[in-house]
């Protein structure tokens, strides 16, 4: 089974009171529920842990549009291993601190260009960034109120189909 529609919990075909689960809990996940006028509900999962806990309901026709801008990015202009150098010896932890610290132009710019699910008030509780470490990508947040930083390692094939299975559910909805 592709692993974008793997699930721990709910399936895709028919999730608890509507929602589809695409991804795994224990890395990465989107859960999607119905559509309420223009908003929707839609759950971000990074490691077991909810990054969209305080405002779920995102607006459609601004949503779609963004999810599909990442997508984009991180199929064509993200170099996953270009900032690589600046993190060797860190761990997710210390690595994502640095990043959101700023503590010189390098990291600056490895901030911005690291930077993924910038989406407005959905995921404003949380700074996410895919992380070169170690010889492998890691997915790690800093949830911005409680000063904690969470994470796992991530295959970009992975996060991509999640993505695009979200996208295509969002762009269709759910009959």
């Amino acid at each position: 089974m592709n692993k974008a529609l793997a699930d721990t919990g709910m399936s895709k075909q028919a999730g608890a009171a509507g929602i589809r689960k695409f991804g795994t809990s224990n890395d990465f996940s989107v859960a999607i529920g119905r559509t309420t006028g223009a908003l929707r509900t839609v759950k971000l999962v990074v490691a077991g842990e909810g990054i969209t806990s305080e405002d779920d309901q995102v607006y459609v026709p601004a949503f779609v549009p963004a999810l599909a801008a990442t997508i984009q990015r991180l199929k064509s202009e993200l170099n996953f291993l270009k900032h690589e150098e600046l993190f060797v010896g860190l761990d997710l932890e210390d690595a994502v601190r640095r990043l959101v610290n700023g503590v010189d132009a390098d990291i600056e710019r490895a901030c911005g260009d690291l930077r993924v699910f910038d989406w407005g008030p959905t995921t404003d509780d949380y700074v996410c960034f895919l992380l070169p470490l170690n010889g492998r990508l890691y997915l790690g947040c800093y949830a911005v109120e409680s000063d904690r930083v969470h994470g796992c390692p991530v295959v970009p094939y992975d996060l991509i189909q999640t993505l695009e299975a979200a996208h295509l559910e969002m762009s269709l909805g759910i009959e």
